[in-house]
């Protein structure tokens, strides 16, 4: 197992990051999320391993929870949360029950949030510290079309927000 600790804001993330990392073995999903054992046996809430079913090799990747859900990401950057967007938009227009289409248009929304939080308010387009990756560099060097804020803030306008009456039913 890596040494090394991957910072998240929740558990939820740390799901929506291994949707984005294949296995460094196999290439394959990381498919497995649980608590990590603390050093005397117990579970610590806050510390996770991912390990990959497929080929159980190794590393498996470790994770803490901290920092507050208002900050930025640490984990997942302004790249990936547009993929992520992109994946979740795809499989709301794919779903036949309307109640499911509607929570995913809403995640993907949340997608674009997040991928909001990585820009400044007087710049049409994220800074180079919003890119975790080789990838995502070189996407936004290929396409920095796809990144402008504007773009973001019309397509977000396009989906659906929660509403009082979403949030209470729940």
């Amino acid at each position: 197992m890596s040494d090394s600790v991957l910072f998240s804001r929740s558990r939820r993330e740390i799901e929506l990051y291994l949707k984005l990392t294949p296995c460094s073995h196999c290439g394959r999903p990381y498919l497995c999320v649980s608590p990590s054992p603390a050093s005397n046996g117990a579970s610590a809430s806050s510390d996770f391993i991912a390990s990959c079913e497929t080929c159980r090799g190794t590393p498996a990747l470790r994770f803490r929870i901290s920092g507050r859900p208002s900050d930025r990401s640490q984990l997942i950057d302004v790249a990936q949360w547009l993929t992520l967007y992109g994946l979740t938009l795809e499989a709301a227009h794919q779903e036949r029950e309307k109640a499911l289409s509607r929570r995913l248009a809403m995640e993907a929304a949340t997608c674009l949030n997040e991928a909001l939080r990585f820009y400044d308010d007087e710049n049409d387009l994220p800074s180079a510290g919003a890119f975790f990756t080789d990838d995502s560099r070189a996407r936004f060097r290929e396409h920095p079309q796809l990144f402008s804020r504007q773009r973001l803030l019309n397509l977000r306008a396009q989906l659906p927000t929660p509403s009082k009456f979403d949030a209470g039913a729940a």
